[in-house]
């Protein structure tokens, strides 16, 4: 009986696992606070998050995102498939997007060289 076939007659998957952000024992009291901030809040006008620019900033470059662990090639045999992973050309672009209520603002392409100055709008 193979490991793979023991770990599926005991109802355990393969998990991926998720990088997250390091939080600290101080931190709960913060984060606490405002979440409880934020629920008398949203009790006292229910469209207080209608009025919230939410916004995010992702960086994309040639090289592109590829998760090599779940990518197979199934053949008879070896067809010595390659993917190219670097090239010596290289560009990114750096894309801004915001939602406030029910719109969408964006995306705005930014500087590929972000600094202080230049990321204010």
């Amino acid at each position: 009986m193979s490991v793979w076939r023991i770990l599926n007659d005991n109802n355990l998957h393969p998990y991926h696992r998720q990088r997250v952000q390091e939080l600290l024992p101080r931190d709960n009291i913060a984060r606490l606070n405002f979440a409880t901030d934020m629920i008398n809040r949203k009790t006292e006008n229910p469209n207080f998050f209608l009025n919230i620019l939410f916004t995010d900033k992702a960086g994309f470059t040639k090289d592109g995102i590829f998760n090599q662990h779940n990518s197979h090639l199934w053949a008879e045999e070896n067809s010595h498939a390659i993917r190219i992973g670097r090239s010596q050309y290289k560009f990114s672009i750096n894309i801004w997007c915001g939602i406030i209520g029910n719109y969408f603002l964006g995306p705005h392409v930014l500087s590929p060289k972000l600094n202080g100055r230049e990321f204010q709008m």
